[in-house]
């Protein structure tokens, strides 16, 4: 998990929300005994509460997933501090996502994305600098697939800060957020962030 080492907000590696809701993800795969591939999810009302952030001294921790199937509700410590909570749910019914057509106007390419974002405070190791092309507005984007689930939800995120001007923003909550595996990457994923 190196790669969470490249997560830099405002010169701090923070583990990224996306990771928490990740782990959630593995521990009901897991549960059920079913591959993480074959597995679409629903999360809801999710609240990160406070980041896990890494320093020299502390670069490792445990991170605790509970997860009630009976209510869907989550929680992930880190230790005894509650770090996100939400509701988790999986999902029986396809997405019904539509593959969008690419009429869109990228005005910026990868470099000038990853410029904008550093001079708001995202300090983005490669890991996590999926977008390859983006609209101004952050309404469109095209975002590489590496095969690493975290980095490439963490770049959905990033997406949206595009349209919310100079400043620094951080995700405190989500929504919803409905990840369907088994169907192409091109209408893969449907969020909605709170700003």
């Amino acid at each position: 998990y190196a790669f969470f080492a490249e997560h830099h907000i405002q010169d701090k590696v923070l583990f990224p929300g996306m990771g928490y809701l990740w782990l959630v993800w593995q521990a009901i795969a897991s549960s059920r005994q079913c591959e993480l591939s074959k597995l679409p999810i629903t999360f809801y009302d999710v609240q990160f509460l406070q980041p896990v952030i890494f320093t020299a001294n502390k670069r490792v921790t445990t991170l605790t997933v509970q997860y009630l199937h009976g209510s869907r509700n989550l929680d992930v410590h880190e230790g005894d501090t509650k770090v996100a909570i939400g509701r988790a749910a999986v999902s029986s019914d396809p997405l019904g996502l539509k593959v969008l057509s690419d009429d869109a106007e990228y005005v910026l390419n990868a470099a000038d994305v990853y410029k904008e974002l550093r001079l708001r405070g995202y300090q983005y190791g490669s890991e996590f600098s999926g977008i390859r092309q983006a609209s101004l507005d952050g309404n469109h984007a095209q975002i590489a697939w590496t095969g690493n689930w975290v980095t490439y939800l963490d770049t959905i995120l990033q997406v949206s800060l595009l349209g919310l001007g100079r400043g620094m923003r951080i995700p405190k909550s989500i929504t919803k957020m409905m990840i369907d595996p088994t169907v192409p990457l091109s209408s893969l994923c449907s969020v909605q962030v709170n700003r």
